[in-house]
């Protein structure tokens, strides 16, 4: 349903990932912009600012960023769910730099 909130129709209204593209800030609108970096906040927040959202987070990264995403023998269902599990603790890394940053260009 239209309007509830930016954020909330702008997730609507993407296709998976695109929904917090990092790529283009610059180029939306600023409200938009400022639900993204409120987002990117709650992340921040959630994985950087308690000790149990540090172990967290580096669990995510140990468990499904550093492995190996493809290994002998390894079907391509499964490579493609290691790919996946690593994009997702990605995108949280790029959300919490976001929120660092607040969106300026590095």
């Amino acid at each position: 349903m239209k309007g509830e909130n930016i954020a909330t129709d702008t997730l609507k209204g993407a296709d998976g990932w695109a929904a917090l593209e990092l790529a283009s800030l610059d180029e939306i609108d600023q409200a938009v912009r400022q639900q993204k970096l409120l987002i990117a906040g709650h992340f921040q927040s959630t994985f950087c600012n308690s000790e149990q959202g540090k172990f967290v987070l580096d669990t995510l990264v140990r468990d499904y960023l550093l492995p190996r995403i493809a290994n002998p023998g390894d079907d391509a269902v499964t490579i493609g769910i290691r790919q996946g599990q690593a994009d997702v603790v990605r995108q949280i890394l790029a959300l919490i730099e976001l929120a660092r940053t607040g969106g300026a260009p590095t």
